[in-house]
This record gives C-alpha cells, sequence and structure tokens, in this order.
C-alpha cells in the first residue's frame, strides 16, 4: 500500500463528465494472438490472430440524471478516461462506444448502473500538459447534473398488465450491437457501424396484493403492443431517469409464495428498436 492511489484520488471521465457514484471501473486490452510453427524449423513465432479487444466497464449507483444514458444509440464516440488527481496523470481512450447499459434496482438499495464500453483507438497514459509544457489542472468538463438519490417512493413503473401492486424490484437492460470494419494493414479500425434493432429486456417483481389478471395465451394477440415505462426520481423531486421499452412484448410470468412469504410475481419483457427513422425515446 506504499504510495498506492486511492480511490478519492482519482475520478472517471466519460463524454466529458466526470463521473458521480462510482464503484469499481476497469478498462482492460487483451491481444488476440496465436503461435504458429514455420516451416522447416521447431522454433514457435507469436503472432496477432485478430484485433486487439480493448473495452470498459463501469459500475455505478444512481444519484444524478445519468449523462450515459441520454447517448445510448446515438451514432456518435465518447472519451473515456481514469484521472489520478494526485500525479496529475490519465488512463485512457479517445474514441469509444457502448455496448450495453443496465439498471438494476430493488426495495430497501440504490439503483446500481452498470456500463460496457468497446475502444477503437489506443489505449494510452501520460501527463496532463499543454503546449507549452505546464500541467493542465484537468481536462475541461460538461455541467454536470444535480445530485439527488432516489428511494422505494420515488420510483414507479407503469404497465398495462398490473395494477395496484407493489414493485419490490426490477431490471433494464440495452444491448447496443456493432460492426467494426478493419482494413489490410490497420491496426485500428477505420469505422463503425451500429446495427440496429437495438435489443431492451426488462424484469419486473411484484408482491402481488390482489389477484393477478392475464391469461398465457394473450402473448399470441398482443405481441408488441405494450406500454412498459420506468420513472426515477430523486427525493427532491429531479428526473433521474425515464426508462422506456419499446415495442414492448410480455414473454414470460413466474408466480410463487413460500411458507411465511408473500405471493410475488416476476414478469419479463423484451423490446426492439430498429430503422433509421425511430428514435431513442
Amino acid at each position: 500500500m506504499t504510495n498506492a492511489i486511492l480511490d478519492h484520488e482519482s475520478f472517471v471521465l466519460l463524454d466529458g463528465f466526470h463521473l458521480t457514484g462510482v464503484n469499481s471501473v476497469s478498462i482492460s486490452s487483451r491481444n488476440n494472438s496465436s503461435v504458429a510453427s514455420p516451416i522447416g524449423t521447431d522454433r514457435g513465432l507469436t503472432t496477432p490472430s485478430g484485433p486487439i479487444d480493448q473495452s470498459m466497464s463501469l459500475s455505478r449507483i444512481l444519484i444524478c440524471q445519468d449523462p450515459i444514458y441520454d447517448i445510448l444509440g446515438k451514432d456518435k464516440t465518447v472519451v473515456g478516461q481514469i484521472h489520478d488527481e494526485k500525479n496529475n496523470y490519465y488512463y485512457g481512450f479517445e474514441s469509444g462506444y457502448i455496448r450495453s447499459y443496465s439498471i438494476d434496482c430493488a426495495v430497501g438499495a440504490l439503483p446500481k448502473v452498470n456500463t460496457s464500453l468497446g475502444i477503437l483507438d489506443e489505449i494510452t497514459s501520460g501527463v496532463n500538459r499543454k503546449k507549452n509544457g505546464d500541467i493542465r489542472r484537468g481536462p475541461r468538463k460538461k455541467n454536470h447534473p444535480i445530485l439527488d438519490s432516489s428511494s422505494q417512493q420515488t420510483i414507479s413503473i407503469a404497465s398495462e398488465d398490473f395494477e395496484d401492486n407493489k414493485v419490490i424490484g426490477f431490471n433494464y437492460s440495452v444491448t447496443i450491437d456493432h460492426k467494426v470494419y478493419y482494413g489490410i494493414g490497420s491496426v485500428n479500425p477505420y469505422a463503425i457501424e451500429q446495427k440496429r434493432p437495438i435489443k431492451y429486456t426488462a424484469s419486473v417483481q411484484l408482491e402481488l396484493g390482489q389477484t393477478y389478471k392475464g391469461q398465457t395465451f394473450d402473448f399470441l394477440n398482443s405481441r408488441e403492443n405494450r406500454d412498459v415505462s420506468i420513472n426515477i426520481e430523486g427525493k427532491n423531486g429531479t428526473e433521474l431517469n425515464q426508462l422506456t421499452i419499446p415495442k414492448a412484448s410480455l414473454v414470460g410470468r413466474d408466480l410463487s409464495q413460500s411458507v411465511n412469504g408473500t405471493m410475488t410475481m416476476s414478469l419479463s419483457y423484451v423490446g426492439h428498436l430498429g430503422g433509421d427513422n425511430e428514435i431513442l425515446p
């Protein structure tokens, strides 16, 4: 632990925002390689067998209007870096894209946000310096949303599938596939294409206070015809996130009860967003 960098001596920057509520962050690089055996020798040769796989993973607590959610599905790249304020050092990249985004929430706990990004350019490190050699005082940051925190009473879910039942938790995730193009002799990709449709999944856990209404074969007649939204507000009324599942389909129901327990039901949804004319909700 001698001269180690502690968590309060560093911060995470993504798309110009100094992120708050970060529990953990990792930036990784993997070189895809194989060992070849040249003809006429028993010596091995390590060679590249594919592009370098680079990624960034973030785990946070939702305590502000999330700037990462606002850029989901947009055709843009983002800057991501870990900054060591103690030594004015950084480690990160200048061009990345979001692969997946998820929020998990349960009664008695703050919502947890997990984000996975792919990295297009080289991961680098160094000292923040100006052209004249002076040390920068840090990267230019965008205005950060107001900090606020949610509670059980500030999270609401609207769906035609249930009424007057107590929501005790939910899981929400978005997956965005990309096609990355590489040229012969090129280390970095020359283009990236977002593949539609964007895929949504969600599950809602309910504590039943009344008999659940619904038939299992309803799915055959009401696919992609549901309006499901999750609203997360802070204690001061600040809207943190308005999550929507476009073209939602109810694909699963699980009813359970145990001794000395309440009757609960879990509803599972899938949705999608595709086409150039469709805009993220």
